[in-house]
């Protein structure tokens, strides 16, 4: 594994970050769409030249796939020495808290709001 090797690979993970996470930012845009009849970047793209429908564009996605980068790069790798060194219980426990905060925000961002269609 030469130079040229590990550069391929970067640029690769660097496109598929940058594909996933746009895949993901607007598949987002229509689940948001449906359940609330916007989402929050509605309008922040108009700026872009390269944009599709306002919901994703070239710049912002090219920005995500080095935000991909760093994570995958930088803090992943902490994060790996930081549980390492942490009991299995522990790691459960944080994980526990972090999903209920997920799921109380997505019950009162999609299904409070619209419990009156429900019936």
């Amino acid at each position: 594994g030469g130079f040229l090797f590990k550069l391929l690979k970067i640029l690769i993970v660097y496109l598929l970050c940058t594909i996933i996470i746009s895949a993901v930012q607007l598949g987002a845009t229509y689940v948001l769409e449906h359940f609330t009849g916007s989402w929050s970047w509605a309008t922040m793209y108009q700026q872009f030249d390269f944009n599709f429908e306002n919901r994703v564009a070239l710049i912002p996605s090219l920005k995500f796939g080095v935000a991909g980068l760093i994570i995958l790069y930088i803090f992943q790798p902490l994060i790996d020495i930081i549980l390492d060194k942490q009991e299995r219980q522990s790691i459960n426990v944080v994980f526990a808290i972090a999903f209920t905060i997920l799921a109380c925000d997505c019950f009162f961002t999609f299904a409070l709001p619209n419990l009156h269609n429900w019936g």
